[in-house]
Formats: C-alpha cells, structure tokens, sequence
C-alpha cells in the first residue's frame, strides 16, 4: 500500500506540471508585460511557486480530509483480513497524530512544489519583446529534448542493473531485498515517462499514415492538434501511463497469486471434509478452539467415513522470530496428497520423517536463513532444544515468517500435546460427502460445536480472503483513474482555450458543432488509448517485480508469474473509455464558441 501511494503521488506531480505548464503558455503575454516593467526573473519563478504553494496547501488539506473518510471506511476491511489470514484483531476505531497530518500535508505541497520547478523555470526563459509578440504559443518550450532523452535511458539503465544485481545475488545480501525492486520499478515507471512525448509522437506518425483517413476530418485534425503539443498531452498520456500501469501491475500479481495459491492448496488439501470448532476455518487468526485427538475415534464411526487425520497448528521462536509450525500425520498425508516440494519429493518424505527428529520447512524459511536439505537446525521444546534434520525443502504459503512441518508424532513426543485443531476427513464415496458431513454434524456438531467444512466451501471462503485483502487497492487504483482523468479534462480544456481563434474559423467555413466536438473526443480517446497501451506494457513488467519482491521474497520461488490477459484487456478499454468520458466537457466548451466571439479571440 506504501508503495502504491508514493506511485499515485507521481500521478498527481504529472498533471500539476502539466497545469503549471499550461499556465505559463497561457500567461505569456502578461510575463512579458511584466518582465519589461522591470520584474526580475526569480521574482517570476517566485510568482509561480507562491500560487502552486497556496493551491497544493488547500488540495493537501482536502485529501487530509477525503484520506480520513476513506481510512474510516476501510478500517474494519483491513482489520478483518489480518485476522482472517494472520491472527486475531479488533479495530474500531483509527489511531492518528497532528504530526502524521503536518508530514503529510507537507509531502503534498512539497511534491507540488517539485513538479511546478520546471514550468516555473521555464517561464523566464524567453525575451520580454518575444513575449510580447501576438503570437500563439505551441508549448514548444516543453517539447522533449535530447537532455530528457538521457535522463531517460539512464533511469532505465538503472533499473534494468539494479533487477539484474537482485535476481544473480544471494539471499540475506543487501541486493536482494523488497527496497531493490521498489527502487527499480520507481526507476523503471518514470524513466518510461519520460518517453511518453517520443512515444505520443510516433504513434501519431502511424496514425496519421494508417487509421487518420478512416476516421475522416476530425480525425485528421485530431491527429495533427496531438502533434502540435507534444509534450504537453504526452504528460496527460504519462498520467494515463501512471494509473493503467498501477492497475496491471496489480491484477497481474494478484492474479498469479491466487494460481499459485490454489495449486498449492489443492497439493496439500486433498481430504472431502474440514472439522473444526470455533470458527469454520482454522487459519491464521480464526477464533479456533482446539478438540481432543479421541473425537478422531467417534468422527471414524461415522458411516462412508474412510480416514480421519488430525492437524495442528502452533508456533515457536527461531533466532528471535515468530515461526509458524504445522503438525500432521505425514504417512496418512501424503498417501492420497501430492504434495509440492521444492527440494525433496514424497517418497523420501514418507521414508524419513514419521515418528522421528526431522522436519520439512518452506521456501521462505529456508531462504531467510540459508537452510539446504541435509541440514539441521536446533528448536526449542519444553523438554530443551532438540536438533531436528531437514528433510525436504516444501511450498507453503501460509505465513511469509516461515513455515515448518512436522509430523504429529513427533510433536506429541516433544511438546506432550494431543489436541488438535482441524481433522480432515477422507469419505469412500465422494457422492456421499454431503451426507457423510450432514451425520457429523447431526453426531457430534452440537455437543462439540463443530463446523463441518466441504474442501470446496473451504477453498471457496479461501478465495473470499484473499479478494478481501485486495480491496482496498482496488480502489486505490480507481482513484488513481478518476485523476488520471481530471489530468486529460485540463489538458484539453487548454487546447481548446489555446485554440479558440481556430474553432471559429472552422465553425465560419461550415463545420457543425458536432464535427468540433468529435474532434476533441477523438484527441481524447487517442490520449487514453495510448497511455493504456503503454501503461499495460509497463504494468506487466511491474507486476512480475511485485511478485519478485513482495512474494516470492518472502514465499518462495514456487509462486509463478501468470499473465492475466483479461486485466490488459480491460485496462485499455477502461483507459479509453474513460479519456473519451473525460473530454466529454471540454468537448462541449468547444462545441458551444461564438464564432463571432472566436474571430477576435487573441
């Protein structure tokens, strides 16, 4: 989520330069009347910083208030995934502090303050007499230059080295670490920003050469008013870039998560019915009360019941950390589930570890602290430390701290406990596995609270989890679009102020209201369907980084990147769509000019 919000505070520089920008063409003539009147350059500069200063202190103040309402509203969300996925939590209500608002108040009017510079710079750089002259800015002084060129391919350059020195170093190295991806997505978004008005400049090379005459009039002009300020609606195709990058990258990751998670599931999960009491689900921070190991007998007597395992769950500290430990029958386990090893396979498992000091430890684990097969590692008991070997390296995704496995006897050796927390129950006859859980729980449901869970409504209440976790960034990137969408309105409101004179000329020479109209949508959707193009493209490389570096890092290197076509998809005709809706108003303001009014327009 942090490093979601620093990605939308990139959107909102981008149509702050792009606004600054606008104003300085706009206030050419003024510069230039002040200027010869005797204002000094930095005097010009500091004109331009004192208005983006009071404009981002009230936006800031707004999205103080706007971020307190949202945080209010997804609060319980939040709350109730970490205790679904993690462990038990009540939140009912937010906890701030004055200096958490003052800080980010400040970031906001800082990094407007950082996006204004250049404009602002850029105001003084023409003579007053130039100024002066009745001559219609193109905006060529932001047109991209070979110095922006640079500072691009080295941006990507560096990104490109840094992902290369994460992917070939070791792990526990300084290289391989959640902040070397995020530097190096930062690094790779906005270097390919800054391609945006060479990018927005060859597609309308090949627009105007292969789709500009299919579209008629207006779409030729359309395509020829897109050139004419290239780096002004390259920046409003940046802010498109920005939000479709954001939500690509995000669907992706969390599309490969969920294949990843229920392959996993299903390799581990291969019982017909989950019992437990307490909460229908024995996960993380589930309400669960742990059942005696001789209901196991009473479950068996059950008719259509075949087998009946107990499961355990519990944790133990390991060189200071909270280590997540999982505790079953191996040889029952892994005769009707396959498993998924990373290092080791089931035979070997099923030979090695029943009843004796070994262990199984996930990916995550075995990265964190260098632990190969063959070795072994010394954990606490209530008895005193016991060396345990390690079998087999597995997936398991239940807990990035690190998972270990062990088989139930063992653990009842070591710890003396018999309780259990889930049993999963094998059926005979898979026809029958209503019917066999409808008997337990008309058995031993009400006596003992139970909750009787089919393996498909346990993955189904699975999926739920994890769509809950991700509600929240779901929204976050429909805002990011809504601004990304306010960034198109203020451009081309600016183009059809900067061409009103030109509107009337062809409103006098017989074009309808609804020609001129077109036009600006036409500017619109090509706006948007660019910046999806490019955002979608960027936003599958950033989702697979994600995963590298928020996922794979912690769970292991068995989480395999999946395209989600759909996302990419829809991603372009959401960026599209929603450009077209934006120049909608601007679109009628040019629709509705006085032709009259248009011809003496300066």
């Amino acid at each position: 989520m942090g490093f979601i919000s620093f990605m939308v505070m990139f959107v909102g520089m981008y149509l702050i330069y792009n606004a600054i920008s606008i104003s300085v063409v706009q206030r050419r003539r003024e510069i230039g009347i002040l200027r010869a009147l005797g204002a000094k350059r930095g005097e010009i500069i500091a004109l331009f910083f004192a208005e983006t200063c009071v404009i981002s202190a009230v936006g800031s103040l707004l999205g103080l208030g706007l971020g307190l309402v949202f945080a209010k509203l997804t609060v319980g969300v939040v709350a109730q995934s970490i205790t679904e996925v993690y462990l038990k939590t009540s939140v009912t209500s937010l906890s701030f502090s004055s200096g958490i608002f003052f800080q980010d108040a400040a970031i906001g009017v800082f990094a407007s303050l950082l996006a204004a510079a250049y404009p602002a710079v850029s105001s003084v750089r023409f003579s007053p007499i130039s100024a002066l002259r009745p001559v219609v800015s193109s905006g060529g002084e932001f047109i991209l230059i070979k110095k922006i060129l640079i500072v691009s391919a080295s941006l990507l350059s560096l990104s490109a080295l840094i992902l290369a020195a994460y992917t070939t170093a070791a792990p526990g190295s300084a290289f391989r670490s959640t902040s070397a991806t995020v530097v190096s997505s930062l690094f790779l978004i906005v270097g390919i920003s800054l391609l945006t008005p060479g990018f927005l400049h060859w597609s309308m090379l090949f627009f105007h050469r292969f789709l500009s005459p299919r579209l008629g009039v207006a779409g030729r002009l359309a395509g020829i008013n897109l050139q004419k300020n290239i780096s002004r609606n390259g920046v409003a195709v940046a802010a498109i870039f920005f939000s479709i990058a954001l939500y690509v990258c995000s669907a992706n990751a969390m599309h490969s998560l969920r294949v990843s998670m229920f392959d996993w599931v299903d390799s581990i999960i291969g019982a017909d019915i989950l019992i437990s009491s307490g909460h229908s689900l024995a996960t993380g921070g589930a309400r669960n009360i742990p059942m005696p190991d001789s209901l196991a007998a009473d479950i068996e007597k059950i008719p259509g019941v075949q087998s009946v395992e107990p499961f355990r769950k519990g944790s133990l500290n390991y060189q200071g950390k909270k280590i997540l430990l999982e505790i079953f029958d191996v040889a029952m386990r892994y005769e009707y589930c396959p498993g998924m090893f990373a290092d080791g396979n089931k035979e070997e498992v099923i030979r090695l570890v029943p009843g004796k000091d070994m262990i199984f430890v996930n990916e995550g684990f075995a990265a964190k602290y260098n632990i190969h097969r063959g070795d072994s590692i010394v954990l606490p008991t209530p008895g005193g430390p016991v060396r345990f070997g390690v079998a087999a390296i597995v997936v398991s995704y239940t807990s990035d701290s690190g998972v270990l496995w062990m088989d139930i006897n063992t653990y009842r050796h070591h710890w003396k406990d018999t309780l259990v927390d889930t049993f999963e129950v094998l059926v005979k006859d898979k026809k029958n596995i209503p019917a066999v859980r409808q008997e337990i729980l008309d058995r031993l449901g009400k006596e003992r609270h139970l909750f009787a869970l089919p393996a498909l409504e346990f993955r189904n209440e699975i999926r739920k989890i994890m769509e809950g976790t991700f509600i929240v960034t779901h929204a976050v990137n429909i805002i990011v679009l809504i601004i990304a969408g306010f960034g198109i309105v203020i451009t081309l409101l600016a183009a059809v102020l900067e061409r009103t004179r030109e509107i009337g000329v062809l409103r006098s020479i017989g074009m309808t209201k609804s020609q001129v109209a077109g036009v600006v949508i036409i500017e619109s959707a090509l706006i948007g369907t660019l910046g999806g193009l490019l955002g979608s493209a960027t936003g599958l490389l950033m989702g697979w980084i994600e995963l590298e570096g928020f996922f794979r890092l912690d769970y292991g290197a068995s989480i395999v990147y999946h395209i989600h076509y759909a996302s990419v998809i829809w991603a372009i005709l959401l960026s599209a769509g929603l450009a077209a809706l934006a120049g909608f108003y601007p679109a009628r303001r040019a629709a509705g000019i006085n032709i009259v009014e248009a011809l003496t327009y300066e």
